[in-house]
């Protein structure tokens, strides 16, 4: 009896055992990261932030995770963005220094988009963070093997220089500059990689003001910097100053056509590419194409009155 009673034990401890093992099994696998998006600047926190989505071959959401100042999961902060995925194609997108832009539409492909953030009205638009970005294409054929992608992200927007030379008015008087740029481009779907378009159907402006004392002022001449989305194609762009002194009077106001002076037509402003422009008192004198660290001397020439 006590023999019969021992072997029943035995018997209903290794069921019960086994059904564990099943089940932990189980939820291992279905919890299992099989695909990782390593992002090295996130570890080395040369980024504020980092989102990373993707879409499947239908054009739906499938993962997203983001990691930001507040983020405490170890994983994510060591720059790896896991994912559990079956098997299939997918498209990758990955964004960085997002604090400054507004993204909608995520849920599909088709209509994910993010745009420039508003700044007190309709249509009228702050200008972006220093966005950086990285896309592709990534195929699971067995989703029981873990699959990795190490990105190199690039810089999404762009810059314009204006330098003022000769500047009609007494720089010591001189409290603000404020900024309203025409033409910009206003929103990206992340479809088009770094092809821009309208919110507003070309109507939309980028308007910014700058203290004084946050611009540069040396030998002459009074240099302003902003960062934009890469130009609409053939879409003109035109920046207009007014320059306010300490009194709340404007002093000037000085309208510059992002365009080629011996054409006339619209200069493109490229991704993570920069635009110098030199005014000498009204008129644009120079306008030169460079990379984004670059100077006027390295250049490519546009035109040169």
């Amino acid at each position: 009896m006590r023999k019969q009673s021992l072997l029943i034990l035995f018997i209903t401890t290794c069921i019960t055992i086994l059904l564990l093992y099943t089940a932990c099994t189980y939820d291992y696998f279905e919890d299992e990261t099989n695909y990782v998006v390593y992002i090295p600047e996130v570890r080395d926190k040369t980024v504020n932030d980092c989102r990373v989505m993707i879409y499947n071959e239908s054009g739906l959401l499938v993962g997203d995770r983001f990691v930001g100042a507040s983020t405490n999961d170890p994983k994510l902060s060591l720059g790896l963005f896991t994912f559990r995925l079956p098997k299939g194609d997918y498209s990758v997108y990955c964004y960085a220094n997002i604090d400054g832009v507004s993204f909608s539409g995520e849920s599909t492909r088709e209509t994910s988009a993010f745009s420039l953030p508003l700044h007190d009205t309709e249509g009228v638009y702050r200008q972006p963070s220093d966005v950086f970005y990285d896309k592709f294409e990534h195929k699971i054929e067995n989703p029981g093997i873990r699959h990795s992608d190490t990105t190199a992200i690039e810089r999404y927007v762009g810059r314009i220089t204006v330098r003022f030379k000769n500047i009609p008015f007494d720089m010591a008087d001189l409290s603000n500059i404020e900024l309203v740029a025409e033409g910009v481009a206003s929103r990206q779907y992340l479809k088009h990689d770094t092809l821009t378009s309208h919110v507003m159907r070309g109507d939309d402006v980028l308007k910014h003001t700058d203290d004084v004392s946050s611009v540069s002022f040396s030998e002459g001449t009074l240099e302003v910097d902003h960062r934009y989305f890469p130009s609409v194609e053939n879409s003109y762009k035109k920046l207009n100053f007014t320059f306010t002194d300490r009194g709340g009077d404007i002093v000037a106001i000085i309208q510059v056509g992002v365009t080629d002076p011996q054409t006339n037509l619209p200069i493109r402003l490229y991704s993570g590419k920069r635009i110098i422009i030199e005014v000498d008192r009204y008129l644009v004198s120079t306008i030169r194409l460079v990379g984004w660290d670059e100077d006027i001397k390295s250049g490519e020439s546009i035109g040169m009155w």
